[in-house]
């Protein structure tokens, strides 16, 4: 709804190749049961601006507030 709220925090793809490397095997295993550690749901947001995005741990936790504009 336009002037609304998200807020999103969610395990991503990591900013350090390490890591990434890890996510990328633990996916191969993992994904048949639902999860996905090389997600990036920013390219999945229309239509609502980003205000404010935060990474930590590594870059694999990402915290997300977004807003529909009025």
């Amino acid at each position: 709804r336009p002037g609304g709220r998200l807020l999103l925090v969610d395990h991503v793809i990591s900013t350090a190749l390490p890591v990434r490397l890890l996510q990328r095997a633990l996916e191969s295993v993992t994904k048949h049961k639902g999860e996905y550690w090389t997600r990036r749901p920013l390219e999945d947001l229309r239509g609502v601006e980003v205000v404010e995005l935060q990474r930590s741990h590594f870059g694999v936790l990402e915290r997300v507030h977004a807003e529909k504009p009025s």
